[in-house]
């Protein structure tokens, strides 16, 4: 029979504690429990199962006592085939009716953008904004550029037609 060599050890304070779980991978993955993605243990199980019968046995005496309203079931974490409850009709109109008719279509009138689109569209305009300025500089240092360019250019004409004046009064053959 062959036995598992003992850890070799350099000090005595280097020992490994006891095995946990009798040294059973399965024991050990058994006891791992998660609810959601959550990791739990037996006491906030048993705490969320007796907090779940309370509500169930609120929705039961609700129903038992007839204030349970219909419609309401996915609330109390339930879903019986049951009738969807239906309000009561009225049969006269007064203000507050034809106010929330106009507010309604406003609201439908209104953009269907939803908020982070707006503030998307608002970001993207003002970088637009920003991109336009810079080419419209851009124009005007090459505009400014191009203006300096021709004062040059006129000014060395002015100098070349004086010289070649000069030149031509004179008779002297041009050096250039």
């Amino acid at each position: 029979m062959v036995r598992k060599p003992p850890p070799s050890l350099s000090h005595h304070r280097q020992r490994p504690p006891p095995p946990n779980y009798g040294s059973s991978l399965a024991n050990f993955l058994d006891s791992y429990k998660t609810i959601g993605d959550e990791e739990t243990h037996d006491d906030k199980i048993a705490r969320r199962v007796l907090v779940e019968a309370r509500i169930r046995n609120q929705e039961a005496d609700f129903r038992h006592q007839g204030r349970f309203i219909p419609g309401t079931d996915l609330l109390f974490g339930s879903d019986p085939n049951t009738v969807l409850y239906d309000p009561p009709k009225r049969t006269t109109r007064d203000v507050w009716d034809d106010i929330i008719d106009i507010v309604a279509f406003i609201r439908a009138k209104s953009s269907k953008k939803s908020v982070g689109q707006q503030i998307a569209s608002q970001i993207a305009s003002k970088v637009q904004v920003y991109w336009d300025a810079q080419e419209i500089k851009k124009d005007r240092v090459k505009a400014q550029e191009e203006k300096k360019l021709r004062v040059l250019a006129k000014a060395t004409m002015k100098m070349v037609i004086s010289e070649w004046k000069k030149a031509v009064h004179v008779g002297l053959p041009l050096t250039i």
